[in-house]
């Protein structure tokens, strides 16, 4: 029989990273229209608006996405600590 063998910290790692992830994407909403002043151009800001309105979509998304793997990897953790546990019960002698 193959080990089995889960890198708990590894695992862990990506979960943080992950969610600063979300956070960064999250927070840069907050910049969109930070610069609208510097483009000079009516033109150019409305075609600057227009992107940031298509990245907060897209940005959306990929947030939503990157929650999805943050449960994922939340749910693969917890699994195998209770595979882990039930598995040292067995061979534990009482």
């Amino acid at each position: 029989m193959a080990d089995f063998v889960v890198d708990y910290s590894l695992l862990q790692q990506v979960d943080n990273t992950l969610k600063d992830l979300v956070n960064q994407f999250q927070n840069i909403q907050s910049q969109e229209h930070g610069y609208t002043g510097a483009y000079g151009s009516g033109d150019v800001a409305g075609a600057m608006d227009d992107f940031a309105c298509n990245w907060s979509y897209h940005r959306g998304k990929i947030v939503d996405s990157m929650n999805s793997l943050i449960k994922s990897v939340e749910e693969v953790m917890s699994e195998t600590k209770k595979y882990d546990s039930g598995m040292a019960k067995q061979l534990t002698p009482n």
